[in-house]
Formats: structure tokens, sequence, C-alpha cells
């Protein structure tokens, strides 16, 4: 007895390309499996990111300095010095000042003087940070750290 001799399997050319597009889009899929899971995962780099700022007798009571550098505003008032950030939260461009408060002059938005939103399109506050004093006498913000617009270093 001779054994059967099959014949191969033909496909069309529709077949051949569903078989090949599934193929494609199957491969793509796995390609993409690790950049959806890595965007998925948080990526928080905690530096210690910390801004020398001078010392007190670099800014006048009552007075909001404007450092380009660092894009922060050092306010001095009578209470002592605080830091805030001049990065406006909708999509990070310098915040200008303003006679009541801050503008942004990309899409608009203004902060009043203490940063509070009055006017969108941005969806938070600017930030305010904690700034400490050193030996030297010399002062430093911590842009690791948010504290409230009224915690003020006291001079």
């Amino acid at each position: 007895m001779e054994p059967e001799i099959k014949e191969p399997k033909t496909y069309s050319r529709r077949q051949f390309f569903h078989h090949l597009s599934w193929s494609v889009l199957s491969f793509a899929g796995l390609a993409a499996i690790p950049f959806v899971v890595s965007s998925l995962i948080p990526r928080k780099v905690i530096e210690n990111k910390q801004v020398r700022i001078g010392s007190k007798r670099d800014y006048p009571i009552n007075r909001m300095t404007y450092l380009p550098e660092a894009r922060l505003f050092i306010l001095r008032d009578p209470q002592g010095i605080a830091a805030m950030s001049a990065i406006c939260t909708h999509l990070g461009c310098v915040v200008e000042q303003a006679n009541d408060g801050f503008l942004c002059p990309c899409h608009g938005s203004s902060f009043s003087v203490e940063g509070t939103v009055r006017n969108g399109p941005a969806p938070r506050n600017l930030s305010w940070y904690q700034v400490s004093a050193l030996p030297d006498n010399s002062m430093v913000v911590n842009l690791n750290r948010t504290v409230s617009p009224e915690t003020r270093l006291a001079v």
C-alpha cells in the first residue's frame, strides 16, 4: 500500500492578506506591550533640588522679586521670606507679574498675588516652596518641599 500524498493547502489571495494582516497586528501588539506597561508605572525620581537665593539683604521688604534662572518669585514681607513658583500649572509657561497678581502669557490663566487660580485653563494654584537659612546667612529654596502660601522663613 502506498502512502497517501496530501495536496498542499492553498490559500486565496484574500485569505493570504487576511492572515498577513492578523500576523502584523499581533506582532505590533506584542511589541507595544513593554511601552504600555512602562507608561503605567509612575517614575518619580526624587532629587534634592535646592536653589540658593542669596541673603535677606537681597530682597526689599513688601516686594516680590523674580529670579529668572530659578523661575521663582521671592516675597519678603514683615513676616519673613517665601518662595513661589513662576511656572504656570497649565503647560509650564513662565507667568508674569501684573498689578493684582500674575498672568500666563501663553494661554491667559490668571492668578492672585497668593498664586490662587482666578481664571483657567490652569488646573492648580502656583506652588510655594520651603525656604531655609544656611549657616552662612544665605538662603535656599527646597523645590521638593511645597508649603502653604502663609509659610515664611522668619528673618
